[in-house]
């Protein structure tokens, strides 16, 4: 059996199907192949603090990439709008920026990210696609932006680099 891609009415990609599969691994590309119709398909989350300021996108580790530079500002208010808040810990500010990031993912991954097992997981647990707050106080996310998307940033350095080879 060979699986079709129709993109439209004219064009048909085949994709050759493997002979000899054990069933596990069967049964894993099968339900690969399923797509949207999966129960469960690793669907990005992000998390934030709920401070106007806050963070989840660190473009900075993006710039090595400059077929993303013209996403920046765009993932950046993306992963915003879509993070969901989490309740923090009373003292929360007043740890250090290692402390607040820590205890913000531990606290995501233990009490927020959905759990979930695939029939015949030896291992639990494939939310690998989350975007967590950088945990930034007003003053220090105020710094970040500067840092980053200020006049002389570093958004501003990696474009005219790569523009400039």
């Amino acid at each position: 059996m060979t699986t079709s891609l129709a993109f439209d009415q004219k064009t048909q990609f085949k994709i050759k199907e493997p002979k000899n599969l054990s069933s596990r691994i069967q049964w894993l590309r099968d339900y690969f192949f399923m797509g949207v119709d999966r129960p469960w398909r690793n669907d990005w989350s992000s998390w934030s603090t709920g401070t106007p300021w806050d963070l989840q996108y660190n473009e900075a580790l993006y710039y090595i990439v400059p077929e993303a530079f013209m996403l920046l500002a765009t993932m950046k208010g993306s992963f915003r709008q879509m993070a969901r808040n989490i309740d923090l810990h009373p003292e929360f500010w007043t740890w250090s920026l290692a402390e607040r990031r820590a205890w913000f993912n531990k606290e995501v991954m233990i009490n927020y990210v959905p759990r979930e097992m695939l029939p015949g997981d030896l291992l639990a647990g494939a939310r690998f696609n989350i975007l967590t707050s950088l945990c930034l106080n007003k003053n220090e996310a105020a710094e970040y932006d500067k840092l980053t998307v200020g006049k002389n940033g570093a958004r501003y350095k990696a474009t005219y680099f790569h523009d400039h080879g």
